[in-house]
């Protein structure tokens, strides 16, 4: 066995580990059961080396080498991990093996020319760099969104791809001009295009999402002036109701003093105030008093009907936290159940010491299909049930909670739990 026979085999176990590594602990994909899973990997990462360098000679080896790491790259996450997006795998697979091979191929046209044991052992270290760099982000507790690799458009994956394959025959040129030079061209200029279509399309997205978080967060900020404004104004009731005396005084001058007109205003007023003051909902907490009286106005006009249980914890949560979270799963509970006639939304509120627990259920007409957490069918779907739940997964997270989707005996059902601050 030979130097280069060792080398390559680190290379290929680095890689696949590195891959794998970055899958797991960045992109938090879960693993499949089964420690069989492993050692076949590295049975055959063994068996795929060895038998490269016995039935190759040198030259082809490095070959058959690289072809074997691109393969393993793209088939192991399918053995390891449970997919979600068919493509995703194969597609991160690629771009993964395409953007290592890009950083060797400029170590090396920087150093000249390394040996095929040299560039190995680059490989082997840059591995090891990626590694260590995913895992100082891991602990750094740096939140990657759901879905993130599966959200990526494809266009972005074969950018990278074209980009890397370029990079290597521009660099490989010096071995054969005529012939690398127009194939490097064509791949440069493919990449060109293709970057910048991308870079138009993420512009087009970040822009539209930008304008919509922030038409979000606004009508956020108006809801919770809003619901702030009936938490004061029920405060106020509140206080006349302990100073009705004083209210009675004051009418009684009225009427003595022959302001009949003024007299009537000020009992309509008061009138007013008290209906508005009537609140349905006792859930411990004045702010999500406001909310579910004001949502249950909207789901009458649907014909449903709010029903709660439990309590929600006056602190431990912001305001604007409890009005994203609260506003948002009712809302949608709401839209989600406008097709059923007599729907019952169910709200259920459970504290603990330190934490909180909302459950917020409706009927549904069909099955939502629920895939890594996420609404996975129609569009009316997402637009019944997912408007929001990208920003209360963002808040749930702020308090080290959790979101849960759920869809069964055509019953959808969010859950939202949160660690309480500042409560001990």
């Amino acid at each position: 066995m030979t130097v280069n026979f060792f080398a390559s085999l680190a290379q290929v176990l680095l890689g696949i580990t590195t891959e794998s590594y970055v899958l797991n602990s960045f992109f938090k994909y879960e693993s499949k059961k089964g420690k069989w899973r492993i050692s076949a990997i590295l049975f055959l990462s063994l068996l795929a080396v060895s038998g490269a360098y016995f039935c190759f000679d040198p030259e082809t080896f490095d070959l058959v080498i690289e072809v074997a790491i691109l393969l393993l790259f793209a088939s192991v996450p399918y053995v390891l991990f449970r997919r979600q997006r068919r493509l995703t795998f194969l597609l991160f697979g690629l771009t993964f093996c395409g953007l290592m091979d890009f950083v060797v191929f400029s170590v090396s046209s920087v150093f000249v020319q390394l040996s095929a044991v040299q560039s190995t052992l680059v490989y082997c270290g840059l591995y090891l760099l990626v590694t260590a760099m995913c895992g100082i982000t891991a602990r750094r507790k740096i939140i990657i969104p759901e879905n993130f690799l599966d959200e990526i458009p494809l266009p972005v994956y074969i950018v990278v791809y074209v980009a890397s394959l370029a990079t290597f025959y521009s660099i490989t040129e010096n071995n054969n001009p005529e012939y690398y030079s127009d194939v490097g061209n064509a791949l440069m200029l493919i990449s060109v295009v293709l970057v910048v279509t991308c870079i138009s399309y993420a512009f087009y997205k970040f822009s539209a999402l930008s304008r919509r978080q922030r038409e979000t967060e606004k009508n956020l900020e108006l809801q919770l002036k809003h619901y702030e404004d009936m938490v004061i104004k029920n405060r106020d009731i509140r206080a006349f109701r302990h100073d009705y005396k004083n209210n009675l005084i004051s009418l009684r001058s009225l009427i003595d003093g022959g302001k009949t007109s003024e007299a009537l205003e000020y009992i309509d007023d008061l009138h007013e105030n008290l209906t508005t003051a009537q609140s349905r909902f006792s859930t411990g907490n004045y702010l999500a008093d406001a909310i579910l009286n004001d949502k249950a106005v909207t789901a009458g006009k649907s014909g449903a009907e709010i029903e709660f249980s439990g309590s929600i914890p006056q602190n431990g949560i912001t305001n604007n936290d409890l009005c994203t979270v609260l506003a948002n799963t009712v809302d949608n509970a709401i839209r989600g159940c406008s097709d059923i006639e007599r729907a019952k939304i169910k709200i259920v509120g459970n504290e603990t010491p330190n934490g909180f627990v909302l459950n917020v259920s409706n009927p549904v007409s069909h099955k939502v299909e629920i895939k890594n957490n996420s609404i996975k069918t129609s569009k009316s779907d997402k637009q019944n049930h997912g408007f929001g739940v990208e920003l209360i997964k963002k808040t749930a997270k702020r308090y080290s909670g959790f979101v849960q989707l759920s869809c069964e005996h055509n019953v959808f059902e969010i859950q939202v739990g949160f660690i309480l601050k500042g409560v001990e």
